[in-house]
């Protein structure tokens, strides 16, 4: 009876303790179904750099990111955007073919820069025009060019490589499964 409150209690942890995953894709055009990850961090957005290059455009980058420091790689012309499954009907995505994969992109229209953490799919950025300033006008999907950057520690390009991310859910269910395994041993033990 006692093994059983226990074999329950175990199991009723794995099935509540679990979390459901999602991502986006494409919908539509030549990329329709296309895998896309999830939407990546907004940063920042300014109208403060106008006729700028891919030096301010980096320092600014820079300005905003002062943990790290990162380098400009490459500069996607027209960048093209596609529409997402996103219920919402806000979240879009760019494609940013690979190398150099990005960790931080920056999304430009005629006035406006929005930066982004690059998270899940490296090799599109994610964004939501909702997390965008209206002004920014977005809603007509006029977006001229797409800025990516490297800070040297992960993404691509030219970095070490990032850290590992542990995964707890993972790592409780394979120990909840060892103490099963331990307690139906001691069981037959005994």
């Amino acid at each position: 009876m006692k093994s059983l409150k226990i074999l329950l209690a175990s199991a009723f942890l794995c099935l509540f303790m679990t979390t459901s995953g999602f991502s986006l894709t494409i919908v539509g055009g030549s990329f329709d179904g296309a895998y896309v990850g999830y939407i990546d961090t907004f940063i920042d957005i300014t109208d403060a750099l106008k006729n700028s290059g891919e030096k301010t455009e980096t320092d600014w980058v820079n300005d905003i990111l002062t943990s790290e420091t990162v380098t400009y790689y490459a500069k996607d012309e027209p960048a093209s955007i596609f529409l997402t499954d996103d219920p919402k009907g806000t979240v879009y995505a760019v494609n940013m073919p690979t190398p150099p994969e990005s960790e931080y992109f920056l999304v430009k229209n005629a006035q406006y820069w929005a930066l982004f953490a690059n998270l899940a799919e490296m090799n599109w950025g994610v964004f939501d025009i909702a997390d965008l300033s209206l002004d920014m006008n977005i809603n007509e999907i006029q977006v001229s060019h797409v800025t990516r950057f490297d800070s040297g520690g992960g993404g691509g390009g030219g970095g070490g490589g990032g850290d590992p991310v542990p995964e707890p859910a993972t790592m409780m269910l394979f120990g909840l499964g060892l103490l099963g395994v331990a307690g139906v041993s001691r069981k037959r033990m005994s």
